[in-house]
């Protein structure tokens, strides 16, 4: 494996607008960007083809290898003649996966690391998230430049650690959590229970942003953070109905 070829990029070919919009029905406007439906059928068609050969797992680390390269083949697809959200950092993403599995090759399955890993643990995580993202781009190609789906706040706050497949879904949920803590979160009196550690985890996730397209652990990092975050507000929760308590008890009765 030491003469590995470069990972090709997968940037979105140049087409016309046009071509991309597929009515929908007699009187609908058509939806920019959207994948051809004859070219979403085939693509379906081999995607569940693919799928249907990893339903065995494996143990050989080439083989692993070979899935993330088939994979990334077939998001190159996946990522022509359509336009969606997000879509050159899912390229960017699944371009560094790649990379990051021919490196591992290279060095003859060893990746050098502050806390090392066996190399089947980060390949199983690496075509893990390679597949997640394949599927988003098929979804999202067939779907075009719609507006996303609303954000539920009260199902992150209030749920376990989000498990979002791949770097860029929970890239998205990270702006989402951010915006709303700028709207409410930090307008909390900076001394109050809680809120020091929430500015600090705040901070930390500001600083996980598509920079980090490259990190081997990127959607790692992000969900780490993003946990602690969720940790974090149920202390200012707690801080608010203990501040709430207190002050019912001091009122004379």
């Amino acid at each position: 494996m030491d003469r590995l070829p470069r990972p090709a990029h997968c940037p979105p070919r140049p087409v016309d607008a046009g071509s991309l919009s597929t009515p929908q029905g007699d009187h609908a406007a058509p939806i920019p960007g959207q994948r051809p439906p004859a070219a979403q059928r085939r693509l379906e068609d081999d995607v569940a083809r693919f799928k249907d050969a990893l339903r065995a797992p494996t143990a050989d680390p080439g083989r692993l290898y070979r899935q993330i390269e088939d994979s990334h083949e077939l998001l190159q697809r996946a990522t022509s003649h359509c336009s969606f959200h997000d879509q050159e950092l899912v390229c960017q993403r699944a371009d560094a996966l790649l990379a990051l599995a021919r490196d591992l090759a290279r060095r003859g399955l060893t990746p050098d690391s502050a806390e090392p890993r066996p190399p089947l643990a980060w390949l199983r995580g690496w075509q893990a998230e390679m597949r997640s993202l394949l599927d988003m781009a098929v979804e999202e190609g067939a779907r075009g430049l719609v507006s996303p789906p609303a954000w539920n706040a009260d199902a992150f706050w209030s749920g376990p650690t989000p498990d979002e497949g791949n770097f860029v879904a929970l890239l998205r949920l990270r702006r989402q959590v951010l915006a709303q803590l700028d709207r409410a979160c930090l307008r909390n009196p900076p001394h109050h229970q809680g809120i020091p550690e929430l500015r600090e985890i705040r901070d930390l996730l500001a600083d996980c942003d598509e920079g980090d397209v490259h990190h081997p652990e990127g959607l790692q990092k992000l969900r780490s953070v993003l946990a602690g975050m969720q940790a974090a507000h149920d202390l200012v929760t707690v801080g608010d109905r203990l501040a709430r308590q207190s002050m019912n008890l001091a009122r004379p009765q």
